[in-house]
Formats: structure tokens, sequence, C-alpha cells
């Protein structure tokens, strides 16, 4: 069965749309298999750690930010 952005890819014989369009598949996929593979650790008592307490370092920025009146 084709998924809605596959039938929208489909459409279209490439360019930007098209890409878009794969894109959003692509992205449906991982978060589906992230998903069944949430569900297959439950099923089988393993831990999933959690990244939503990680500590990681902010980088800095690489200069002075500006407005985009005083870019140019």
């Amino acid at each position: 069965m084709r998924r809605p952005a596959q039938r929208e890819a489909a459409m279209y014989t490439g360019g930007l749309i098209q890409t878009m369009a794969l894109v959003r598949e692509a992205t449906a996929k991982t978060t589906e298999a992230a998903i069944e593979q949430r569900i297959a650790f439950m099923k089988l008592g393993i831990p999933l750690p959690f990244l939503s307490g990680t500590n990681l370092p902010v980088p800095k920025s690489p200069g002075k930010t500006t407005s985009d009146k005083n870019a140019l």
C-alpha cells in the first residue's frame, strides 16, 4: 500500500516538490521504525535510555551576531 507522500512524490518527475514529499516519507518511515523498536524492546524488557536529560555543551557562536539589516 502506498503512503500519501509516496503517491504525492509519484506525481512529479523531480525537483523540490518531489524531494520534499520523499523527505516526508523518509521521516515517517524512520518514526515508525523507532516506535516499533521501542515496542519490541519493551516486550523483551530491555530498557531504553532517555535523551531528554543530557547535558551536552552548547557551542559558542563562531563570530559576532548581527541583524539582517547590517549583514551586508
